[in-house]
């Protein structure tokens, strides 16, 4: 009988990873309650791809349901496997929604240049640690890179990077960011070199560490950095 009273109290959750310009990187879950209600995952897929920048399906987990509410821990979240790079779905929202593969790659490679630019300023005190995460990346043109890249093999680019700062404890097992662990948001603006990568990736976004920009890294940290920081001419510009 335990057995079968702990099956009826459980139930399974679609988990999916949304990077939205508004809100940021976040969770959405899904049982099947929901998928009914939506229509089919078809339907949710579609409803998410006109709220999102980008997303994708992680997997499912397993949950226990108490009345009304649905209980899982970050550890079920952290043991789903990461997604690769071909897995994303590009979302209505994005400027590279409906665009050729080649302008698709490159907004992703700005994405990921954005996030590992951002780790270079994460900070560790006692057993918190301050982090930050795009929530939106823009660049210029990706026609215009596009023919660049496949002209010259190489272009340039501005992004912007709409930043969140928030904090998490070290020891964790997730690390995205919610309402209640958002510290504060502000803009960079970075110039980015754009090129042919290899292997994995079909093309890199190559950016400056923040601490070899104009405006170091120190003055990014503590600033509240509500206008924009320019990280431009004569700093944040990729060079041999």
């Amino acid at each position: 009988m335990g057995v079968e009273r702990y099956k009826e109290d459980c139930t399974e959750l679609l988990v999916y990873l949304v990077e939205s310009p508004e809100h940021g990187p976040g969770y959405r879950f899904f049982d099947d309650a929901d998928i009914f209600v939506a229509g089919g995952v078809l339907a949710i897929e579609s409803e998410m791809e006109k709220q999102s920048d980008r997303f994708v399906r992680l997997g499912v987990i397993e949950a226990k349901k108490d009345g009304n509410r649905i209980r899982f821990t970050d550890e079920d979240l952290a043991a789903l496997p990461v997604p690769g790079e071909e897995q994303w779905r590009i979302g209505r929202l994005s400027p590279a929604y409906g665009r050729s593969e080649l302008e698709r790659q490159i907004f992703h490679s700005q994405v990921r240049a954005a996030k590992a630019l951002l780790t270079t300023l994460e900070e560790e005190e006692d057993s918190d640690v301050t982090a930050y995460v795009p929530k939106k990346v823009r660049g210029g043109c990706l026609a215009s890179l596009a023919a660049r890249l496949g002209a010259v093999g190489e272009a340039f680019d501005t992004i912007q990077i709409t930043t969140i700062q928030y904090w998490y404890g070290r020891d964790w097992a997730m690390k995205i960011p919610t309402e209640d662990l958002i510290l504060a948001e502000f803009s960079l603006i970075v110039s980015t070199r754009i090129r042919w990568g290899h292997g994995v990736q079909l093309v890199v976004s190559d950016v400056k560490p923040i601490y070899a920009c104009v405006g170091n890294r120190k003055r990014i940290l503590t600033s509240q950095l509500t206008p924009p920081t320019k990280c431009g001419m004569g700093g944040c510009i990729y060079g041999s």
